[in-house]
């Protein structure tokens, strides 16, 4: 099997000879900026597709800094600790870029402005080393709002009244510069909460200058579910339905729990944490039709729109014996945890049929869970087995996979079972004995060995333009409507409790998805290893 591969590492500069970007990065003090977001920009600036001349990093925060001190706190997120003290060209030269602002909230007027005025003053530099008054608006504008989502509102409202102006004119002869504004999930916690997020920012700004990130559809697997399913010189092309296919599993597991977090997470649980976004991305992804026959659009939009179809053709609403819920011992052992009796589930099973002539029928289960027996993400798409007609009669299944982490790899994985007869003499009395041997091959299509870098990918893609890789704001609705019923009924159910480092609630899942059952076969992760 062959198919197009679509190299992350294949960057192009959004900037011509007139633009500058400014990326101004709310949330620059915590965790994420440093361990993800100036990490990504980093990486971005050393391939070369943001310029240093033609760039500058505003961070925005609560924490008092200064410029120095933004710039020591980054540098062991940048470079290796053994290089910490070596001379690095490419991280003075990137760091040289970055500056810090304080302010007293997200809602500070006058600490944006301050940053409004260095961007004016820093339009005004053309590159020939003239000064000019005239271009100010030779300028892209990033907003990257790395913050909780109780603070979008406010902060949108002052980003919107500090860099948006009204009367706002293009004296260039160029196509005018953008202005784009990034949201890190989650983007509510229910149906409601989602209406109330998206009502309020959509009077402040444009469907189109929203970009709203799932880090999955970042992945570099993720993003060759489309090559593989819809390039003309792929088998899947015409296996890809009910006929052929039995069920679809797609997981998300965690070795670890939630590790002094648990305040946080508590307060939404593992099917808000990582099913209603990250795996039913995935999801829609698999089942999708191909976006390229859809008339009218540009493709970036036929894409989400193909996305949207599979979200409103899921079967609802869904029930709690369409679900395992489990929570491993000792959860509410976490001291950032106050409520000992919590009911928030660490591992869920759901299982989501998607009612249209091609999947009819078909089961996807979305599995996740933390403190689990192995960490990984994949797409185990199953066929159905195929009997053959020989007198042995042996059996052939075949599952396609994509591993998404932490392998980076497509493969082919088939077992073949076949019975075996095995003649014995008991007391002078010849028997003969059926046994059942089984074989199992890999056939790996592709592996990706660099290291995957979603948000490089992500944050690429929003200096592009190229929206397919974020979510819309239809696609949000559709997954709360299809996950605030569930929530609600479980909202007070005691989960199930499991052991750390096992499968979760074993017998609940047994009993429920028998699909899930193979629990004394090798994981794909661990076949995969021992045939590399």
């Amino acid at each position: 099997m062959s198919f197009k591969i679509i190299d992350s590492k294949q960057q192009q500069s959004f900037q011509g000879e007139t633009f500058r970007l400014a990326v101004v990065l709310l949330g620059a003090s915590g965790d994420l900026a440093k361990k993800k977001i100036y990490p990504s920009l980093f990486n971005l600036y050393k391939d070369g597709s943001i310029q240093l001349d033609k760039t500058v990093i505003w961070g925005f925060g609560r924490s008092d800094l200064t410029h120095y001190q933004l710039r020591q706190r980054l540098i062991p997120y940048l470079v290796s600790k053994e290089d910490e003290n070596n001379e690095n060209d490419d991280l003075d030269q990137f760091l040289s870029i970055c500056f810090y602002q304080q302010g007293n909230g997200y809602d500070d007027v006058n600490a944006f402005h301050r940053i409004q005025q260095s961007l004016v003053t820093y339009s005004g530099v053309l590159s020939n080393g003239h000064h000019s008054k005239s271009v100010p608006t030779l300028i892209n504008q990033l907003f990257y709002f790395a913050i909780p989502p109780n603070l979008f509102l406010k902060a949108a409202s002052t980003i919107h009244q500090v860099f948006f102006p009204t009367n706002l004119k293009n004296n260039s002869q160029h196509k005018p510069p953008w202005r784009r504004v990034l949201f890190e999930k989650p983007f509510g916690r229910d149906l409601q909460s989602y209406y109330g997020l998206s009502s309020g920012l959509s009077q402040i700004f444009d469907e189109s200058e929203m970009y709203r990130i799932d880090h999955y559809l970042g992945k570099h697997i993720v993003r060759q579910i489309q090559p593989l399913r819809f390039n003309e010189s792929t088998y899947s092309k015409n296996v890809w339905d009910r006929q052929y296919i039995s069920h679809v599993i797609i997981s998300l597991k965690e070795p670890f729990g939630t590790d002094g977090r648990g305040g946080y997470f508590d307060s939404y649980g593992i099917i808000r944490d990582v099913m209603q976004n990250h795996l039913l991305q995935v999801l829609t992804l698999i089942a999708m039709e191909n976006p390229s026959q859809e008339n009218g659009a540009e493709i970036e939009e036929r894409v989400r729109s193909a996305k949207v179809n599979v979200l409103n053709h899921i079967q609802a609403p869904l029930y709690p014996d369409d679900c395992v819920l489990g929570q491993y011992e000792g959860y509410a052992d976490d001291p950032s945890i106050r409520n000992k009796a919590t009911t928030a589930p660490t591992f869920a099973a759901i299982r989501l049929h998607v009612n249209t002539s091609r999947w009819k029928g078909v089961p996807f289960i979305l599995v996740a869970g933390k403190a689990m027996d192995e960490r990984i993400a994949e797409v185990q798409v199953v066929f159905h087995d195929r009997q053959s007609s020989s007198s042995n009669r042996k059996s052939v299944s075949r599952n396609l996979v994509f591993n998404i982490q932490p392998d980076q790899c497509i493969f082919m994985k088939t077992s073949t079972a076949e019975n075996q007869a095995v003649e014995k003499n008991s007391n002078n009395i010849n028997h003969t004995m059926v046994s059942m041997k089984t074989n199992r091959t890999k056939n790996i299509i592709h592996r990706w060995e660099h290291e995957d870098n979603a948000y490089k990918n992500l944050i690429m893609d929003s200096l592009l333009g190229n929206r397919s890789s974020f979510v819309r704001d239809d696609e949000l609705r559709k997954s709360w409507e299809i996950l605030t019923p569930l929530l609600n009924q479980i909202e007070n159910v005691k989960p199930k409790q499991y052991k750390k480092g096992s499968c979760g609630p074993e017998n609940e899942i047994a009993l429920k998805f028998p699909e899930l059952t193979h629990s004394t076969e090798k994981t794909s992760h661990q076949i995969l290893q021992s045939k590399l």
